[in-house]
């Protein structure tokens, strides 16, 4: 019996999960460098979403498999695609449109499908595609556009930069085109660290890895572990190898995958516990006295930020403050003398020091009035008389 799935599974699909536009930029460059491009340009607005690359193109037999869920269709130049699910789950989560149009050696093709109109019908078929002959030596590339958008773009032009740039370093360092919304996306440079380590480890299953890391000098956008296979970065940012060190943000490890790994469907994990569990271990090996080093200066951080919540909260006379030297006037106020030592005699004043004009003492009904507030009337009254008095008045 034919167990094909009811079309009513898209509802399903369409709605199980967030729409993630960086989630569907990834796929979209991933089927591109599968096809051998060197030129892949992605185009987000508000009405469409683009994807334009210079690869070989669909054949007649794969293109099928670009509509179908679960159906791959390899190719010679395949290096991550492997479920049939990615890019195809991602459109029909992000838009009702979905659009593909490809010259390949078998010619010049377009193909389109409409979600809500699959449901409405009731069946998985669309319109045969018409193949068209290309001249020789006519170029070959892919184009897709996923349209009527279901819910608006939330990510910023900066954040998909950076997404794009981290995930497909491999890819960009090797000498990849990138382009977003017509601006080409530029390979981060190693950040500045000190007390690097390099090691090559072999793993069993003709599995190994490549493994830089560092401690950071500054601060960087790129820290943790960034694993890495073929032509990207599956596990940005993770805390593979790592424990449970604190102090990760001070880290920053490059981990670069060979061999026979498996990945997930949406390639950013490694989902078989044994080949995570090998690997994780063996990273933890050789980037131990680094984690250490990160988690004695997190803790040295952590113990100096509560001492200043503490002290923030403490009266004055029982905060806890840096002491100062006996010996030299305390930052900031260099005119006040240093404290005398026990035994240490005082100076005697200079009267060349008093150059300043003599100042007559003030009487002392006046310094009584200062005082006591409430003596203020009275004194003035004694002034008065003792004014009246004076010979002449």
């Amino acid at each position: 019996m034919r167990i094909i799935p009811d079309v009513n599974i898209l509802r399903g699909l369409r709605d199980s999960g967030r729409i993630d536009y960086v989630l569907l930029a990834g796929e979209g460059i991933d089927n591109a460098l599968d096809a051998g491009a060197t030129d892949v340009s992605v185009e987000i607005t508000d009405k469409e979403v683009h994807f334009r690359d210079n690869g070989a193109g669909i054949s007649r037999t794969n293109l099928s498999s670009i509509f179908t869920l679960g159906l791959h269709g390899p190719m010679h130049t395949s290096r991550l695609g492997r479920f049939g699910v990615g890019i195809k789950l991602q459109a029909l989560r992000t838009g009702n449109i979905f659009e593909v149009s490809t010259v390949s050696a078998d010619g010049r093709v377009q193909a389109r499908v409409s979600w809500p109109d699959l449901l409405r019908s009731q069946d998985w078929e669309i319109a045969d595609p018409r193949w068209r002959p290309v001249a020789v030596g006519t170029r070959t590339g892919t184009e897709i556009v996923v349209s009527e958008l279901r819910e608006l773009p939330k990510v910023s032009i900066e954040q998909m930069r950076m997404q794009i740039a981290m995930r497909f370093h491999p890819a960009l360092a090797a000498g990849v085109r990138i382009f977003y919304n017509g601006q080409p996306i530029e390979v981060l440079p190693e950040p500045p660290m000190q007390d690097v380590i390099e090691r090559q480890i072999q793993l069993s299953g003709g599995r190994s890895a490549h493994i830089r890391a560092g401690m950071l000098t500054g601060l960087s956008p790129l820290t943790r572990v960034h694993v890495a296979f073929r032509h990207r970065v599956i596990m940005p940012s993770s805390g593979l190898g790592c424990g449970t060190y604190s102090g990760l943000n001070r880290i920053f490890a490059r981990v670069y995958l060979a061999g026979p790994w498996h990945l997930g469907q949406f390639k950013d994990d490694l989902p078989d516990e044994g080949e995570r569990g090998e690997l994780d271990e063996a990273s933890h090996e050789i980037l131990q006295p680094l984690l250490a080093q990160c988690q004695d200066v997190a803790l040295e951080h952590r113990l100096e930020k509560a001492t200043a919540e503490i002290n923030d909260m403490l009266p004055m006379k029982l905060a806890s403050r840096p002491r100062r030297s006996k010996t030299t006037p305390p930052a900031g106020n260099p005119k006040r003398r240093p404290r005398r030592q026990p035994g240490e005699v005082a100076p005697e004043k200079s009267d060349a020091a008093n150059t300043g004009p003599a100042r007559a003492k003030k009487p002392a009904a006046y310094r009584a009035a200062r005082a006591s507030p409430r003596s203020a009337s009275a004194a003035l009254f004694r002034l008065e008389r003792a004014a009246l008095r004076r010979p002449g008045m």
